[in-house]
């Protein structure tokens, strides 16, 4: 059986570089050049940069309702005045 290697174990570099290498070698296109373009054009499109939201959608804090999911064991003897 081949030994597990957990993704701390190879540099962001070296493993980027790989990534890279099996993609060219698959004949994957690599990176579109970017551009700009009405919205209504931009359905296949692909973001080029990070987007950033000017302001939340909701104007209130909400992780109560946004899935998050904790283990029972992790939160003994957690409250409100002493959260884990």
């Amino acid at each position: 059986m081949a030994e597990a290697r957990s993704s701390a174990t190879v540099p962001a570099v070296r493993a980027l570089d790989a990534w890279r290498s099996a993609r060219d070698a698959s004949g994957l296109p690599g990176p579109a050049a970017g551009g700009a373009g009405p919205v209504q054009d931009a359905a296949a499109w692909s973001t080029a940069e990070p987007v950033w939201a000017t302001r939340s959608s909701q104007p209130f804090d909400a992780a109560g309702m946004d899935g998050i999911a904790v283990r029972a064991a992790d939160t003994l003897g957690a409250s409100e005045t002493t959260p884990v």
